[in-house]
């Protein structure tokens, strides 16, 4: 087996590390007309050295849920001043 070009590698550990599958990346080359066996052995080479790589610099996803939680509380004290402006009003001790 011959070694991978350089720009194929280069190419498919750029889009795999933009978020792209092995695949699409792949399939991207092939419709630029790049030679299939070229490109699978690029790939290749990639999943051996450059995907365990590439997992270990990416950041784990942080949790939407606390972005709903605080919404959703923000949502609650607003509607709570509302309320207690509206008794106040109701009953004359606020005067707008």
């Amino acid at each position: 087996m011959m070694a991978a070009r350089g720009d194929l590698v280069a190419g498919l550990r750029n889009a795999i590390e933009r978020g792209s599958t092995i695949d699409a990346a792949k399939a991207s080359f092939l419709a630029a007309g790049y030679i299939k066996e070229e490109v699978d052995e690029a790939a290749s080479e990639i999943e051996k050295i450059a995907i365990p790589e590439i997992k270990e610099n990416q950041t784990p996803a942080k949790p939407k849920k606390k972005k709903k939680n605080i919404l959703l509380i923000l949502i609650i004290i607003v509607a709570v001043l509302v309320l207690v402006g509206l008794a106040l009003w109701s009953f004359n001790i606020i005067k707008i």
